[in-house]
């Protein structure tokens, strides 16, 4: 299995969930990316979310941000986006991937919320996102 995790800038929410994921799914035949909608190539993670990885004993200090694109939503066997408007821009730009395309909260619980955003924050917010990211990866890891 390809999961692909997608936020705004691929610097706070997708990366985290990638570096969680990984350690969750470790013993798991599952491959891990992460990807931005609107984001530059090769910007690192933000300082916060190293912070935050770093408390929970991973490192993405050499994560560097990439643009969601065809290759990437071919690869992915589901689409995992951090919020309702990463879906829709997603669904709009890769229409033959739409089936596998959900919110990370939709695919975990059901439910339809976004995972909130920390950037512009402080390490609490962030700490306070870290920990949906991780209960709905766990939830998933659970069902897998």
């Amino acid at each position: 299995m390809r999961i692909l995790f997608v936020c705004t800038g691929n610097t706070c929410r997708s990366p985290m969930a990638e570096a969680m994921a990984r350690r969750i799914f470790k013993d798991k035949d599952i491959e891990i990316l992460s990807a931005g909608i609107a984001c530059p190539n090769g910007a690192p993670a933000s300082e916060n979310a190293a912070l935050v990885m770093k408390e929970r004993g991973l490192d993405i200090s050499g994560h560097r941000s990439r643009p969601v694109d065809a290759g990437l939503a071919q690869w992915a066997d589901v689409i995992l986006t951090m919020g309702e408007s990463h879906k829709t821009r997603l669904e709009s730009v890769f229409s033959l991937h739409n089936d596998k395309i959900l919110t990370l909260a939709e695919y975990a619980f059901g439910e339809n919320r976004d995972i909130s955003d920390p950037f512009f924050y402080g390490l609490d917010v962030y700490k306070r996102c870290a920990g949906e990211i991780y209960d709905a990866i766990l939830k998933i890891a659970k069902r897998l």
